[in-house]
Protein backbone atom coordinates (compact mmCIF):
# COMPACT_ATOMS: atom_id res chain seq x y z
CA UNK A 1 0.00 0.00 0.00
CA UNK A 2 1.52 3.36 -1.00
CA UNK A 3 2.13 5.95 1.65
CA UNK A 4 2.10 9.68 1.18
CA UNK A 5 4.07 12.24 3.08
CA UNK A 6 2.80 15.77 3.33
CA UNK A 7 3.32 18.83 5.46
CA UNK A 8 0.50 20.79 7.05
CA UNK A 9 1.10 24.45 7.61
CA UNK A 10 -1.17 26.12 10.13
CA UNK A 11 -1.63 29.86 9.84
CA UNK A 12 -2.52 29.98 13.52
CA UNK A 13 -1.29 32.81 15.66
CA UNK A 14 -0.99 33.37 19.37
CA UNK A 15 -1.31 30.50 21.80
CA UNK A 16 -2.32 27.60 19.56
CA UNK A 17 -2.24 25.04 22.34
CA UNK A 18 -5.95 25.71 22.91
CA UNK A 19 -6.83 25.75 19.20
CA UNK A 20 -10.23 24.21 18.46
CA UNK A 21 -10.93 23.64 14.79
CA UNK A 22 -14.42 23.48 13.28
CA UNK A 23 -15.64 22.36 9.88
CA UNK A 24 -18.64 23.50 7.86
CA UNK A 25 -21.16 21.59 10.00
CA UNK A 26 -19.91 23.03 13.27
CA UNK A 27 -19.64 26.52 11.77
CA UNK A 28 -23.25 26.23 10.58
CA UNK A 29 -24.39 25.32 14.08
CA UNK A 30 -22.48 28.24 15.62
CA UNK A 31 -23.89 30.69 13.07
CA UNK A 32 -27.42 29.27 13.15
CA UNK A 33 -27.48 28.70 9.38
CA UNK A 34 -27.34 25.77 6.96
CA UNK A 35 -24.08 24.28 5.72
CA UNK A 36 -24.92 25.66 2.27
CA UNK A 37 -25.20 29.15 3.77
CA UNK A 38 -21.76 28.76 5.38
CA UNK A 39 -20.32 28.14 1.91
CA UNK A 40 -22.02 31.34 0.71
CA UNK A 41 -20.76 33.31 3.71
CA UNK A 42 -17.15 32.39 2.97
CA UNK A 43 -17.16 35.19 0.38
CA UNK A 44 -18.69 37.74 2.79
CA UNK A 45 -16.53 40.60 4.02
CA UNK A 46 -15.04 39.75 7.38
CA UNK A 47 -15.58 35.99 7.15
CA UNK A 48 -12.45 34.35 8.54
CA UNK A 49 -10.03 32.49 6.32
CA UNK A 50 -9.75 28.78 7.08
CA UNK A 51 -6.58 27.70 8.81
CA UNK A 52 -6.65 24.39 6.96
CA UNK A 53 -8.34 23.01 3.86
CA UNK A 54 -9.09 19.31 3.95
CA UNK A 55 -10.49 17.44 0.97
CA UNK A 56 -13.90 17.30 2.65
CA UNK A 57 -14.05 20.68 4.38
CA UNK A 58 -12.23 23.86 5.24
CA UNK A 59 -11.31 24.15 8.92
CA UNK A 60 -11.60 27.38 10.90
CA UNK A 61 -10.70 28.33 14.45
CA UNK A 62 -13.85 28.10 16.58
CA UNK A 63 -13.08 31.50 18.09
CA UNK A 64 -12.92 33.13 14.65
CA UNK A 65 -16.37 31.76 13.73
CA UNK A 66 -17.82 32.78 17.11
CA UNK A 67 -16.41 36.29 16.62
CA UNK A 68 -17.87 36.51 13.10
CA UNK A 69 -21.25 35.34 14.44
CA UNK A 70 -21.20 38.09 17.07
CA UNK A 71 -20.53 40.74 14.41
CA UNK A 72 -23.26 39.73 11.95
CA UNK A 73 -26.99 40.11 12.23
CA UNK A 74 -29.07 37.14 13.33
CA UNK A 75 -29.81 34.14 11.11
CA UNK A 76 -32.28 34.44 8.26
CA UNK A 77 -33.74 37.52 6.68
CA UNK A 78 -34.73 40.58 8.67
CA UNK A 79 -38.43 40.94 9.42
CA UNK A 80 -40.06 43.53 7.13
CA UNK A 81 -41.47 46.55 8.90
CA UNK A 82 -45.11 47.23 7.95
CA UNK A 83 -47.02 50.47 8.40
CA UNK A 84 -50.66 50.63 9.49
CA UNK A 85 -51.87 50.22 5.90
CA UNK A 86 -49.77 47.08 5.35
CA UNK A 87 -47.15 48.75 3.16
CA UNK A 88 -43.52 48.17 3.89
CA UNK A 89 -41.81 51.17 5.30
Amino acid sequence: MPTHTFTLTCVCSGDDADWDGVGVGEAAAILGVSKQRVHQLTTAPGFPEPVLRLKATPVWRRGDIVEFAAQRRGPGRPVAQHGRDGEQG
